[in-house]
């Protein structure tokens, strides 16, 4: 029963996964604004998932010293958890990935203003 439950959870989890940005969306995305949304949201559900996991992952680990095949429930425990950290690392890479592109977007935009302003003082007598 507490399988089905976890596997229903992880389940409902990973339907937002589909809806996030792949990277040519993020070259073709110009508002900063709802990137920064965006990146904020994948943290928060990637801390999300990283909880749950851990909190499962406990409880599993306590359920599986009552049952006789102690060992291959920890391993079935272990890999749950695994995959469950691993959706969170790949959410947490997602995330990564849309701050660097926010920051090459701000040294480009600086470097261009530096550009704009050296040329100014260069035509100047």
């Amino acid at each position: 029963m507490k399988r089905s439950t976890a596997l229903a959870l992880a389940a409902l989890l990973s339907l937002p996964f589909a809806a996030v940005a792949q990277p040519a969306e993020i070259a073709a995305a110009d508002d900063s604004a709802s990137l920064q949304e965006q990146a904020r949201q994948l943290h928060e559900e990637s801390a999300a998932i990283r909880h749950a996991a851990d909190d499962q992952h406990v409880a599993a680990q306590k359920a599986c010293w009552k049952k006789f095949l102690v060992t291959a429930c920890l391993d079935e425990a272990g890999q749950t958890f695994r995959n469950e950290r691993s959706k969170a690392n790949a959410l947490e890479s997602r995330a990564r990935g849309i701050e660097r592109e926010l920051k090459r977007r701000e040294v480009a935009e600086r470097d261009a203003k530096r550009a704009e302003k050296d040329a100014a003082q260069a035509a100047k007598p």
